[in-house]
């Protein structure tokens, strides 16, 4: 029997155009623009500004909250 590897990275994805469209769709519903010039140090005080506090780890949290949710 064989084994199926990892698919090459060009088979991820059927469908591109249909994956970007629902990104776009996405992004638009949220008001989220893309800013290909932006800054990790931009970013940073972009949340500061908003209240996020880095060392409180929201976002990573939360991932691994879900990816274990199992796990209590």
């Amino acid at each position: 029997m064989a084994v199926a590897g990892e698919p090459k990275l060009e088979e991820w994805f059927a469908d591109k155009e249909g994956a970007l469209r629902i990104l776009a769709e996405s992004d638009a519903r949220t008001g989220f623009i893309f800013d290909p010039t932006a800054t990790p140090e931009e970013v940073r005080k972009l949340m500061l500004a908003q209240g996020i506090r880095p060392e409180e780890n929201v976002l990573s949290r939360d991932i691994i909250r879900v990816r274990y949710e199992d796990e209590k």
